[in-house]
């Protein structure tokens, strides 16, 4: 059993055994470690079972609209194992909630349905509608209004991050690149980060992804994730 799998049957999903245990707490916790997998091209095998159940559970809408960080999360895990009915279902009750506020409100919570959306897309390898939904210049800071910690937003950067080299066009590159480089000088300790970097020098023959390669693996070396 790998570090992950440790934390995540032992630290998470194993709190449902308590009895004072909050389902959807353990739900929001488990969501995000697998999507971060995810994101990191890491959910296979063993993390896809566990996904799908978790999501068998997240079919049951008493787990639905308890909050957004929760709800947008729940999406993806659905989309991600084909429940795209069920998913969509889930979106469009957000969009109605949405119309049923006023003005102001309708205007800020746009956010939380736009990264439904797109989460809705990237769980289905559609890659270049979810960059489109998120945009050019996307920053998981202004989305914090789902209710979800700078930790766990930070997931979303790393999500549009990967969007940025996985639909790799002329116009998006180097912006990729940049926003990279800008990350790793805030967070310089995630080799994840830096694989990314190394992508993204790859991806245009640039010498760089050696280093940004080595950094990588020796931060891996003293890390598990």
């Amino acid at each position: 059993m790998s570090k992950v799998e440790e934390i995540y049957d032992a630290y998470i999903w194993k709190e449902l055994e308590k009895e004072d245990a909050v389902p959807p707490e353990v739900y929001l916790n488990a969501l995000g470690l697998l999507l971060r997998l995810d994101v990191r091209d890491a959910l296979d095998g063993s993390f896809e079972e566990r996904l799908k159940l978790l999501a068998a559970r997240l079919t049951d809408q008493a787990n639905w609209y308890l909050e957004w960080h929760l709800d947008i999360l729940i999406v993806w895990a659905l989309a991600k194992v084909g429940e795209t009915s069920r998913a969509h279902e889930l979106l469009e009750g957000l969009k109605f909630r949405v119309s049923k506020m006023n003005k102001k409100k309708q205007h800020v919570m746009q956010k939380g349905v736009q990264l439904g959306e797109a989460v809705y897309e990237y769980a289905q390898g559609n890659y270049i509608q979810a960059l489109e939904l998120l945009g050019s210049d996307f920053d998981a800071i202004g989305y914090k209004i789902i209710g979800a910690s700078d930790e766990q937003i930070d997931v979303f950067n790393e999500m549009w991050c990967q969007l940025l080299l996985k639909t790799c066009q002329p116009s998006t590159g180097a912006a990729s690149k940049e926003v990279i480089r800008e990350r790793i000088k805030v967070r310089d300790g995630v080799p994840f980060t830096w694989r990314l970097l190394e992508k993204s020098y790859a991806m245009e023959g640039n010498a760089e992804a050696e280093r940004a390669g080595e950094r990588a693996k020796k931060l891996e070396e003293s890390s598990y994730f």
